[in-house]
């Protein structure tokens, strides 16, 4: 399975280390990066509009712009984009932005502190991808 994952995080750190662990687990996968929702809503709507949306779409909360919460809401609100497969993945574990989450039937995992958790977590958000 080669599977495409955008990461939306507006910290570079956090995505290089997510891409690195994403690959090192799944060396096919290919890695796409946007820094804030604005940008990330701009190239799903490429996506959609050529029909090559990507398997996963990682989802930071707290970012500028536009947040992860205005940015879920506005991908489950589009017809050809609400059946994304999408994974809420911040370092807030409150409770009301799992319940947000849950309203869009999204997960919502907390970003790993160690680096042995995050191979952890990289294997479990591949197990998220369809083909």
């Amino acid at each position: 399975m080669n599977p495409v994952i955008l990461l939306i995080d507006d910290d570079m750190d956090d995505i290089m280390l997510l891409k690195e662990a994403l690959i090192s687990i799944n060396k096919d996968c290919r890695i796409l990066e946007t820094l804030d929702g604005r940008e990330a809503l701009v190239l799903l709507k490429e996506f959609r509009d050529n029909n090559k949306l990507p398997n996963l779409v990682v989802l930071d909360i707290s970012m500028p712009l536009l947040d992860g919460r205005e940015l879920l809401a506005l991908l489950k609100r589009e017809e050809k984009l609400k059946d994304l497969s999408i994974v809420v993945m911040t370092t807030s574990s409150n409770i009301s932005d799992i319940n947000y989450c849950k309203q869009f039937n999204v997960d919502l995992i907390t970003k790993p502190a160690e680096l042995p958790f995050l191979y952890k977590t990289a294997e479990r958000l591949l197990s998220y991808c369809t083909p």
